[in-house]
């Protein structure tokens, strides 16, 4: 071979392999895909919309409402097929893979959501377990945030609403007079009595009313987040 049948050989060898880099760069295999629902619009099990790869995991990873849900089917489209209610972070697996899945949803006024759609691995909402050498650690929140004062008077008024990323609020009542805390049917004989004062660690994330016998009860509140 001469030398220049031999150079002609090394420089298309070289022509491959930065072909074979490209390729690599700009073909290779997803881990996950994006996909994003309008829920404002109903979308029937008759007229579903589809995921049509295959896949492992779905995640519910953002919604502008935190009571935003839809419906899934996996594999299948059939009415006999089971659906699962998937609502802010959830997340839904199998081992291996479902070729595809189909979602339905009634219409959810302002509802906008993503799905993190896994392809080969599994994903969950974790920001708040983790794993330790010891066992399992459980964070209450990480952050906080001042919230604006309310009012509460001689009729049930909402101190906080339905809050789906809140993990606790803590509420001081800097009124004259009592206070009761309570569901949306609260009253002075049925509520939780919170003196002038004192403070309460609300831990929960559905909305909380109250009530006073006199009017004009100032209330303080700090929220406790992701």
């Amino acid at each position: 071979m001469d030398y220049n049948t031999a150079k002609a050989l090394v420089d298309r060898q070289r022509e491959l392999s930065q072909a074979e880099v490209i390729h690599g760069l700009t073909n290779r295999e997803q881990m996950f895909q994006r996909v994003t629902l309008d829920l404002s619009v109903a979308r029937s099990e008759n007229n579903p919309y589809r995921i049509g790869f295959p896949f492992s995991c779905v995640f519910f990873e953002t919604s502008s409402r935190p009571d935003a849900f839809f419906y899934l089917k996996p594999s299948s489209r059939d009415s006999q097929q089971p659906h699962l209610k998937m609502s802010y972070r959830d997340s839904w697996s199998v081992a291996g893979k479902v070729p595809e899945a189909f979602l339905h949803w009634p219409a959810q006024t302002g509802a906008k959501v993503e799905l993190v759609v896994m392809i080969d691995s599994d994903m969950r909402s974790g920001s708040q377990i983790s794993l330790t050498a010891g066992g399992v650690s459980i964070s209450d929140g990480s952050t906080v945030e001042t919230l604006a004062a309310v009012t509460v008077g001689i009729a049930a008024s909402q101190i906080v609403p339905q809050d789906l990323l809140r993990k606790g609020v803590l509420i001081q009542n800097l009124g004259a007079e009592d206070i009761f805390l309570g569901d949306v049917s609260v009253t002075i004989a049925s509520g939780i009595r919170l003196s002038s004062g004192e403070s309460f660690q609300f831990k929960n994330q559905a909305a909380l009313y109250g009530i006073s016998g006199t009017a004009g009860q100032n209330v303080r509140l700090m929220k406790e987040a992701g």
